[in-house]
């Protein structure tokens, strides 16, 4: 049977996002991977929004600094400020939507610049060479990877504070029940864009375009993950 080379192995067990392992390069390489499997199925915007609402903030960025592509960490930088500035700014509506498009689809044609696979897999064998002791041992074999971050592996309080090198923490809007309603129905309708459904906010109220059937329950589970981050007072 042909064995594995360790960057495959180690690639390959990543890629369910869940580190196989609590060591830095493992817990990086999880976190790069769903990354850029979010930017892949949709766009960096949505990977970025994604990672805020699972509470995975920064993971993504904090894997690519680890794996020493600073083009990519500059870039997430440059996306999440834009981002911010966006949602602090005056446009509403179908201005704020059109700017928020545009950011969307410069981001992800400057992020397909910068991590295609190709580059990813560079900057991951460059890491098993300088630093193998940042990942678990590889057995040659192929391994399922794992499904929890419970599975078989103690993990860290804070991998994610390890990998950000004593940066200095990003200071970031809140995202508790505190939130103004305007600010959450802004969120709401950003939520709702990201996830296909043309939706706005007009005079105080989100606004729907209809939307087909099926749709329905992905409308409504949305809301009910707004609802939960964004409880009413």
């Amino acid at each position: 049977m042909t064995r594995l080379g360790p960057d495959i192995e180690v690639w390959n067990r990543a890629t369910s996002g869940v580190p196989w392992s609590d060591l830095a390069g493992d817990v990086a390489l999880a976190h790069v991977l769903r990354f850029d499997g979010y930017a892949a199925a949709g766009s960096v915007l949505e990977a970025v929004e994604m990672e805020i609402s699972e509470d995975w903030a920064g993971q993504g960025r904090a894997g690519f600094a680890w794996l020493g592509m600073d083009e990519v960490v500059a870039l997430l930088d440059d996306v999440v400020r834009r981002y911010d500035e966006l949602n602090a700014g005056d446009l509403e509506g179908s201005a704020h939507a059109a700017r928020y498009d545009k950011h969307d689809r410069d981001g992800s044609a400057r992020y397909a610049e910068v991590a295609p696979t190709e580059l990813l897999t560079t900057a991951l064998q460059r890491a098993l060479t300088e630093r193998p002791d940042a990942f678990a041992p590889t057995t040659g074999s192929l391994v399922e990877p794992r499904s929890s971050a419970t599975e078989g592996v103690t993990t860290s309080a804070d991998p994610v504070l390890q990998l950000l090198h004593d940066a200095a923490a990003r200071e970031r809007a809140a995202y508790a029940q505190d939130l103004p309603a305007g600010d959450k129905l802004l969120r709401s309708a950003q939520a709702l864009t990201a996830f296909g459904l043309a939706a706005g906010v007009e005079d105080g109220q989100l606004v729907l375009q209809p939307w087909a059937d099926e749709e329905d329950q992905l409308v409504q589970a949305v809301f009910t993950l707004l609802d939960l981050r964004y409880p009413e007072p």
